[in-house]
């Protein structure tokens, strides 16, 4: 609680940290009547930025449940006016989520004993078999 407070005296201090702070909470404040608002499951998949000129944007990852927030932007949006949110558009964009590339990884080599037992254990199965081939292959590695 301590540390909360001696940010909070950090982050009112700057006038800078101060309008970012007023905006941060807005956007707080703005996520809680959507999530209130809109019906689940559509509010835990979506959330909102800040009204700007009238326009409310809500953000989500999927186009399943844009279309179907889309379906109800009427309701939506005369429940957020009755809460006092001055919005007269409701915008929903769908955001593809950035997938991190997993990097190739290099080709691992197998000491030359266990291919020696791998040749061997493949050896002992049939000649069409898919196993002995993978197996093979896997000692060529050595």
């Amino acid at each position: 609680m301590r540390v909360m407070r001696r940010l909070n005296s950090v982050f009112g201090a700057a006038p800078e940290l101060k309008a970012l702070t007023a905006r941060a909470e807005e956007a707080m404040a703005m996520q809680k009547i959507w999530e209130a608002v809109a019906p689940p499951p559509l509010n835990q998949y979506s959330h909102v930025g800040l009204v700007h000129d009238g326009e409310l944007k809500v953000y989500t990852h999927s186009s399943a449940v844009a279309s179907k927030l889309k379906m109800q932007i009427n309701g939506l949006l005369k429940k957020l006016q009755n809460r006092g949110v001055e919005v007269t558009s409701i915008r929903v964009e769908v955001q593809v989520a950035s997938v991190p590339r997993v990097p190739a990884g290099t080709a691992m080599r197998i000491s030359r004993d266990t291919a020696k037992k791998l040749l061997k254990l493949a050896d002992q199965l049939p000649a069409d078999s898919r196993l002995r081939k993978s197996l093979k292959q896997l000692a060529s590695r050595a």
